[in-house]
Formats: structure tokens, C-alpha cells, sequence
């Protein structure tokens, strides 16, 4: 099993959750064969599905987090009101084995996929949750209020340092200004924006989709007793 973080200091990749700092390699050689060389596929995955997959290949036992997995109380941080009972630590392993998709009997995994990011050095505080579920993203900007923070290796890149030293307006396809400043919600339709440039957080239309998105957020803190969850009822 072959994988990598996002590599060289990119402005928009490294310490960011948009797709260029996400969208990881993977490469994986099943023992006794799997879907064959060269089989590509893409279900979604997590480097948290790798420890569950690999316990489910070599036959052991895996520690799931039974709340994680079957919950229907009512939860902390959802529109149905607080039942504090139910913030508690995780129990058990988060992710889930894929080694089906590897043998080739299923080509799905889950729905959807799960990123975060708290901060990246002493300096580089900005925590920042996201959801995959289908063509739409949902980035939630949890310190929207501050100025994006850049970790020291960021700052001192050639590509950062040669934009700010040509006075280059945009980084990508995205404006520098809006990589500074960003709003509390980030909603993307990657089938038509893999870029994430286009946010439809502010749009009547795309409405009932980001509150579907902002639920899938907040339960997922509240399985992994996300600390930052208690902006939701303290903000």
C-alpha cells in the first residue's frame, strides 16, 4: 500500500481542505490478487478506512465505534435540541474496511467522505471541517473572522512569494482575496467547479442542500466528539 500527504508547499493545497490538498495518491497491491493491475477506481476513502482494511485482510477483529455505527437518539448540535448525554469519545476504530472494493465484489464505499483541519504549526491556526456527498462539498469555516493564517514553509514558497512580488491577483483559479477572506460556509458542485471557486453557500436554491450538508457536519463531530461542535450552541 502506497500513499502520500499533498506534498511540496502549494498555496491552496497544503493546510487547506479544498480538493488540491485532499486528493491523495493510493495505490494498493492486494495479496492473492484483487481487481487485477491497473484497475482504478472512484469510491470514496479515508487514510482512517486503511487501519479497518488492513485488520479485515488479515482476518482480525476490528474495533468499530458502535456509536459511530448505530445511533437514534437525538443528538448534541442538531436542530432537535441538546441531549449532552451522547458527547463521549469514540470507542472504536471511525473507519470502515474497503478491502471488498479491493477484491473487486463491490465498487462503492461510503456516500460520503469526511476532511478536517485544526492548524499546522503554533502560528497556523484555522480550524476548518468538510463533507464530500456526491458532486457537493460543504467547508465550514469555524474562524471565518480571522484572516487565513499561512504556516512559515507556505509564506516562503516561490509560487506564494512570486504572486505577492508580481501583484497577481489570483492563486489558481481562485482570487487571493477570497483565499484570505472566507466566509463561514463554502459549497461547491465539483461536477461543474472542481476548482471550488463558485461558492453556492449564499444561494436561495441551494438552500435545502447546505442545511443537508451542515447535519452531515455536525453528526460526524458529534462521533468523533469534535471539540469545535460546541460552536453550535456557544456562538
Amino acid at each position: 500500500m502506497y500513499i502520500s500527504d499533498n506534498g511540496q508547499a502549494f498555496p491552496a493545497a497544503k493546510t487547506n481542505i479544498y480538493e488540491a490538498g485532499v486528493k491523495l495518491p493510493c495505490i494498493i497491491k492486494m495479496p492473492g490478487g484483487g481487481q487485477g493491475a491497473g484497475t482504478e477506481t472512484d469510491a470514496y476513502i479515508n487514510w482512517t478506512d486503511i487501519t479497518p482494511t488492513l485488520l479485515d485482510i488479515a482476518e482480525a477483529p476490528i474495533p468499530y465505534d458502535k456509536f459511530a455505527a448505530d445511533h437514534d437518539e437525538v443528538l448534541p448540535y442538531s436542530d432537535e435540541g441538546t441531549n449532552a448525554k451522547n458527547l463521549r469519545a469514540p470507542t472504536g476504530i471511525q473507519g470502515h474496511s474497503f478491502k471488498d472494493l479491493l477484491l473487486g465484489t463491490t465498487q462503492e464505499t461510503s456516500d460520503k467522505v469526511f476532511t478536517s483541519h485544526t492548524f499546522h504549526e503554533i502560528t497556523m491556526y484555522y480550524p476548518m471541517r468538510s463533507v464530500r456527498k456526491g458532486d457537493y462539498k460543504l467547508i465550514i469555516n469555524f474562524a471565518n473572522g480571522l484572516d487565513y493564517p499561512f504556516a512559515t514553509d507556505l509564506w516562503a514558497s516561490a509560487t506564494w512569494q512570486y504572486l505577492l512580488q508580481h501583484h497577481i491577483s489570483k492563486c489558481g483559479e481562485r482570487p487571493i482575496r477570497d483565499f484570505i477572506k472566507r466566509p463561514r460556509y463554502e459549497l461547491y458542485d465539483l461536477s461543474k467547479d472542481p476548482n471550488e471557486v463558485h461558492n453556492l453557500a449564499g444561494k436561495r436554491a441551494y438552500a435545502a442542500k447546505l442545511a443537508e450538508l451542515i447535519e452531515e457536519i455536525k453528526q460526524f463531530q458529534i462521533q468523533t466528539k469534535d471539540p469545535w461542535g460546541i460552536k453550535w450552541e456557544h456562538e
